[in-house]
């Protein structure tokens, strides 16, 4: 009985984009409590992305970044890491507002996706040098991540200067990164040795 009203609904669904047919679907095609709890259950999920992303960051800020510099511990880190936090949910909703304005072509989880593989790609590539070189100079491994760095705006810039059938999708970023800071850090890692202990 159910099943030709679900196919209606998402016969409906056709025309809408990727990112909004999953809300239509709930608020056309679901009964009332199923629904709510659907729709609960995409916030806690939203919530819980959001909040552990602005915590790590802010962890992150204030460790790195902001204690070496202010030199404060305890309380007020505590501070610091709550002030962190605000900032960067203001910049995470910034972003959100600038994607909608842009009206991207895209999804925003894609750009996202593909922003984390080329981050994440650097990362890799500094880990698995370090796994197969052991120890190396430091300077051989500021060389690797500016390689990694370069090798994602390169894709970047690629992406955006060509039509759609030419472009490198966002997934293959992480490789990209990853296979260009392992390569140039294996061969600086070569002539340039670390300094004995």
């Amino acid at each position: 009985m159910q099943y030709p009203r679900f196919l209606a609904g998402w016969a409906r669904l056709g025309d809408l984009a990727p990112d909004q047919a999953f809300a239509a679907f709930l608020a056309g095609n679901t009964p009332a409590g199923i629904r709510g709890l659907l729709f609960a259950a995409v916030i806690a999920a939203a919530m819980s992305t959001l909040s552990s992303s602005l915590n790590a960051s802010a962890g992150v800020a204030v460790r790195d970044v902001l204690r070496p510099i202010v030199g404060q511990r305890g309380a007020d880190s505590v501070r610091l890491a709550q002030g962190a936090t605000v900032v960067f949910a203001l910049l995470q909703a910034g972003v959100a507002v600038a994607a909608h304005a842009t009206g991207l072509s895209s999804s925003v989880i894609d750009l996202v996706l593909a922003i984390a593989g080329f981050t994440t790609g650097v990362l890799v590539g500094l880990f698995a040098l370090g796994m197969l070189r052991g120890r190396c100079a430091p300077s051989a491994a500021a060389i690797a991540l500016t390689a990694g760095v370069l090798a994602g705006v390169v894709v970047f810039a690629w992406n955006g200067s060509v039509e759609a059938p030419w472009r490198i999708n966002g997934m293959w970023n992480a490789l990209v990164a990853s296979s260009a800071t392992l390569a140039s850090g294996y061969v600086a890692s070569i002539f340039l040795k670390p300094r004995p202990l």
